[in-house]
């Protein structure tokens, strides 16, 4: 068996992965992003408001890139 596969069923996605390969803690964060990504698509939000997101996205990520980037 590999460590991580897929099966694509008619209707959903299968997806097994090796308890060895893959931390318990890990795997509850990566389903949780899963969650909230799908929830995001679901909202209907005005362009202004998705303007406002890319802003704040772009003033955070100027005010810490370097510090993510280890270039301090």
């Amino acid at each position: 068996m590999n460590a991580i596969q897929l099966e694509i069923q008619q209707d959903r996605y299968l997806l097994s992965i090796d308890k060895a390969v893959i931390d318990r803690n890990y795997l509850d964060r990566l389903i949780k992003l899963i969650r909230v990504d799908y929830l995001a698509t679901q909202v209907d939000f005005e362009e202004s408001v998705e303007a406002l997101g890319a802003e704040i996205q772009q003033d955070w990520w100027e005010a810490n890139k370097a510090r993510l980037l280890n270039e301090e």
